[in-house]
């Protein structure tokens, strides 16, 4: 029955006796007529379960008072109804237009001995005096912490929490069986997903989606993860959902894939919203894409729709390195010095000795970061922690004839931390999901072409330098097309700064490149004209007044354009008065202030800002601008779900598992914590955090 119908007792009871209205019972019951075989009679109906009982005059209320003593436990957590110190109030409160009932308090017993006032300080700010606690809204908020917070299902019935909750937080808790958790969890879940799909039919932009796969540790099953990425029209705040964590029928062929990701895009009705889509280097991805390409019909000819994931080739030539490097004993430099390093921390006593000489050196004492075989970074996390330290680090171990180390040892192993620094930089700054990342892959692919060019003169890894060189070329010589006019929608490069960038990367390492600076300007003109055409020609903001301004980089990149200069460039006389032309034509480095340019530039914020001057070309940079270069925000439902689907956990269904990882991640979106956090860099006092970007 809807709440909003459930009324006080008004002319329909009004023939009950007045010591039947002053009865306990009729707080936790309401009178109400119904039509029963055409004659309408009074039910009492129950405000907890809406169930419906007999109320006749002279009948009692035994069998009500039986009922509301079990049903309010249920549903409000009271242990015990008839305590004294349980108030009920007869008055019903209105909170957002429906009429329910108050929540009733059981309040707490008074101790004997009052213990003084709390030492600990909460800043959680003052409470609402209105509040009243209900089982319900505590028991949808537990739904949602287990599932964002990764905890078990039988979060809700453990003695301690019981026992915190009722002597610290609410005495009317109630502890939740692990079955009401589950379900509770699932309805959540479905509600939350209708109003994503809500809020996805009134987005009035293109949705990209990033998708990645992975098998289960225990039974070996795959499962697929898709990601949507969007820009909302009117915050320009670029969003982040996982909408589907799914099994994946074996075989994992291309056609699965593509059935398994069109499924999902059909519950969520974006099918006609999808820009692009990024995997990762996968035969069966790439094979994926012609089905989509032929079905989706998506824009310039689907060009810009398949995106491959860069983070995953810089990690494929970053292990290429590694490889070699362990097959040459000779050259085995960082072999050396993990070996020292496991020596020291191996031994509890040597470790403290350790400390006590870092001491005597007025050094803090070290946690060395160790690697592991299947993670490059934490390679270069465990060099990188050992800066510093070197010296001590060979004393130490010569002390004990363990390995000896010579100076050489560490240059060498430096140098090739040197080199796994900006591949270790490039990822975290692709990686994330609250920037366009698709605006600076290019700053990156320069970065890397520079820092191959200063490893040349290093004749210790000529060799393997040289061949991860080699792969790095291969995936520069076809710059996908969606990097180039994103970077052309940043006004600190616009169409001068991609071309230097692109021409820069091809001079670097001595390879030409599919795509032009002509190709660029075509691409750029023939999407413009489509845009204008699809959106009409309104009226173009007026020009802006310039405030000088020299801007400074701090990499190679943006060294390289500053020092092309002014990034004014005028296009073809066929785009003249249009916003291209205009946005082209514009000095836009003078309108970056000196504190914009240190707090880190924000590309969305300055087109939300400047985006009523451009309003044919601030859609089509949206669109430019969503697609993500990486598949790490779905491989972090991967992360979520080996917690999931633990040993414990493998009955779970599928549809719990897909409302599990959702609900974490849309938890997390909304406090905006959806980046990836690399664990091993967690400790600062081993390695700082990179820049920011």
């Amino acid at each position: 029955m809807d709440e909003s119908a459930v009324s006080t007792p008004s002319s329909s009871n009004a023939s009950l006796s007045n010591k039947r209205r002053k009865s306990i019972v009729w707080s936790h019951f309401t009178i109400q007529q119904v039509e029963l075989n055409g004659a309408k009679i009074n039910k009492a109906i129950c405000n907890y379960c809406k169930k419906h009982y007999s109320c006749s005059s002279g009948g009692g209320t035994g069998h009500l008072n039986r009922h509301w003593k079990k049903c309010l436990p249920r549903h409000h957590g009271i242990m015990n109804p008839n305590d004294p110190n349980i108030h009920y109030s007869p008055t019903p409160l209105t909170i957002e237009g429906s009429v329910i009932r108050p929540i009733p308090v059981q309040l707490p017993t008074p101790a004997k001995s009052t213990p003084g006032p709390s030492r600990l300080v909460s800043d959680a700010g003052p409470v609402d005096p209105g509040f009243m606690y209900d089982q319900g809204r505590m028991r949808e908020g537990l739904a949602v912490y287990v599932s964002a917070a990764e905890q078990p299902f039988t979060f809700g019935q453990d003695r301690r929490f019981e026992y915190f909750m009722r002597n610290y937080c609410q005495p009317g808790f109630s502890k939740v069986p692990k079955r009401v958790v589950k379900n509770d969890a699932l309805e959540i879940f479905k509600m939350q997903k209708q109003g994503l799909i809500s809020e996805f039919a009134n987005h009035n932009g293109v949705i990209s989606f990033t998708s990645d796969m992975w098998t289960s540790s225990n039974y070996k099953l795959g499962y697929l993860s898709l990601t949507a990425h969007y820009i909302s029209s009117d915050t320009w705040f670029l969003n982040k959902k996982i909408i589907g964590f799914r099994m994946l029928e074996y075989p994992h062929s291309d056609q699965h894939m593509y059935q398994s990701i069109l499924n999902i895009l059909n519950e969520y009705g974006i099918v006609d919203k999808c820009f692009s889509i990024t995997f990762d280097n996968y035969s069966a991805n790439s094979s994926a894409t012609d089905f989509f390409k032929h079905n989706f019909h998506p824009p310039y000819e689907g060009l810009l729709f398949h995106i491959r994931c860069l983070c995953h080739t810089i990690n494929l030539i970053v292990q290429d390195g590694i490889k070699l490097i362990d097959e040459d004993s000779e050259k085995n430099y960082i072999e050396k010095i993990r070996d020292s390093l496991i020596f020291i921390i191996s031994s509890p006593s040597r470790l403290q000795e350790f400390d006590d000489l870092c001491k005597m050196n007025d050094l803090k004492p070290r946690r060395f970061k160790m690697d592991t075989p299947t993670r490059w970074n934490s390679t270069y996390l465990m060099l990188k922690s050992c800066q510093g330290y070197e010296l001590l680090i060979k004393e130490f171990n010569s002390k004990y004839n363990h390995v000896f180390l010579v100076d050489r040892d560490f240059e060498c192993a430096f140098t090739f931390m040197q080199l796994l620094e900006v591949f270790y930089d490039a990822i975290k700054i692709l990686a994330d999901v609250y920037y366009p990342t698709s605006s600076i892959a290019l700053n990156q692919l320069y970065n890397i072409s520079n820092t191959f060019v200063e490893c040349r003169r290093y004749s210790t890894y000529a060799t393997i330098f040289a061949k991860m060189e080699q792969r790095f070329k291969t995936y520069c010589e076809h710059i996908p097309p969606i990097f180039l006019l994103s970077s052309v929608m940043d006004p600190r490069k616009k169409l001068l700064g991609t071309e230097a960038l692109i021409e820069g990367i091809s001079e670097k390492l001595n390879i030409h490149l599919h795509n032009t600076s002509d190709s660029i300007k075509s691409m750029l003109s023939t999407l413009y004209n489509s845009y204008e055409q699809s959106h009409g020609n309104p009226s173009h903001g007026s020009a802006m007044a310039a405030s000088p301004h020299t801007i400074r980089k701090n990499d190679a990149s943006w060294n390289l354009i500053a020092s092309k200069g002014k990034q004014k460039s005028t296009s073809s006389s066929a785009l003249a008065h249009t916003d291209l032309y205009k946005y082209l034509d514009t000095e836009f480095t003078d309108f970056i202030t000196d504190q914009e340019d240190e707090a880190n530039f924000d590309l969305l914020s300055w087109w939300r800002k400047y985006c009523g001057n451009f309003p044919i070309l601030s859609i089509m940079a949206r669109d430019l601008l969503t697609p993500p270069v990486s598949t790490v925000a779905s491989g972090v439902a991967f992360s979520a779900s080996g917690s999931v689907l633990d040993e414990k956990k493998t009955k779970l269904s599928a549809e719990m598992l897909d409302a599990q990882v959702c609900l974490k991640d849309w938890d997390d979106a909304k406090f905006r914590d959806q980046n990836f956090m690399d664990e091993e860099s967690s400790d600062s006092d081993a390695v700082g955090a990179p820049p920011g970007y």
